[in-house]
């Protein structure tokens, strides 16, 4: 995983094929609302699927980006159809999140709160290596 990055990655269970599909339409949901999200690795065709993805298909967006406002944009968008789920994951903290809002406000405040306390000890032991 990148340093200063979120890995962001849609869950199907499924074929790479939707994968791709509903990684894309994420990556122009985010971009409709101004968060810049691209390719952790080049894309690369999967013998058998015409310009297909493989299966780990990740995305990467700016830790500082990691807000309820961001993680609100993508429970919006799982919602939008049924059985839509994303992980988040920055530093040692991972978020899955899905089209059942119930109870994920708490969940998505305490992993905000656990991934700014990891950024915050990175920064500090960059600015002291000692």
């Amino acid at each position: 995983m990148s340093e200063g990055f979120v890995c962001v990655q849609v869950l199907t269970g499924s074929g790479s094929l939707l994968t791709e599909r509903l990684t894309r339409d994420l990556v122009g949901y985010l971009a409709g609302h101004h968060v810049e999200a691209e390719f952790a690795e080049p894309a690369e065709s999967v013998t058998g699927h015409k310009g297909a993805v493989g299966d780990a298909l990740v995305l990467l967006v700016g830790s500082a980006g990691v807000t309820t406002a961001f993680t609100t944009l993508v429970k919006e968008w799982c919602r939008r159809d049924r059985g839509r789920r994303v992980e988040i994951r920055l530093h040692d903290n991972s978020l899955v999140l899905d089209d059942n809002p119930d109870d994920q406000l708490a969940i998505i405040e305490r992993f905000i709160a656990a991934a700014g306390t990891d950024a915050s000890r990175t920064a500090d032991t960059e600015a002291d290596p000692s």
